[in-house]
């Protein structure tokens, strides 16, 4: 049987800088999930960051009050693929939010006690790993701009344009929860988009 590091070499097409893959080669997990597995269900305490190798994952918000969950964000291999749930892994506390496959989805895990180790062994891997938070805080505060500014066809226009693989590749019924729309009002804007 083929080992995970080798897995991981034939699948990374060199996404990751090179000091990070060799930390995900020597001391990653690899996991397989299956369709609608729950990776890290609320409630549960987050300590490990993952990495979307093929399939896709969905970062889902618990909303205390209606005791539904909300998409908040999309992580495919080719749209931020690196995931967790920064408030319960950097403050150690349970989680308000589930990580969730929406497909066979593979990811590769590592612990943050490993990585906070070998972060202070190794400029390369700090360097790169405090410009993805930085890059995750950016993203994540554009888009919760446009998601309380733009219309919902402005919103889709947008996600059509800038990140088609979301729409290619994502459920239907999550992104319209994303976009806090019915399905069927989504599929009138594909419509419209699409003529």
């Amino acid at each position: 049987p083929i080992h995970w590091g080798e897995l991981l070499m034939e699948k990374n097409k060199y996404r990751l800088p090179p000091t990070v893959f060799k930390i995900f080669q020597e001391f990653g997990k690899y996991r397989r999930l299956k369709p609608l597995e729950i990776l890290i269900p609320v409630g549960k305490h987050c300590d490990r960051i993952f990495y979307v190798q093929r399939g896709g994952l969905l970062k889902r918000f618990h909303q205390d009050e209606s005791n539904q969950l909300r998409t908040i964000s999309f992580h495919l291999p080719n749209h931020r693929p690196i995931i967790t749930i920064a408030e319960s892994y950097y403050y150690e506390v349970p989680s308000n939010y589930e990580i969730k496959a929406f497909e066979a989805t593979e990811v590769f895990e590592l612990k943050k006690g490993l990585i906070d180790q070998k972060i202070n062994e190794d400029t390369a891997l700090r360097d790169f790993y405090y410009s993805r938070v930085l890059d995750i805080l950016i993203y994540e505060n554009e888009l919760r701009a446009k998601l309380i500014s733009y219309r919902s066809t402005e919103l889709y226009a947008y996600l059509f344009k800038a990140h088609p693989e979301i729409i290619a590749q994502v459920p239907s019924k999550y992104i319209a929860e994303f976009m806090r729309i019915s399905p069927a009002w989504l599929s009138k804007l594909r419509r419209k988009q699409s003529s």
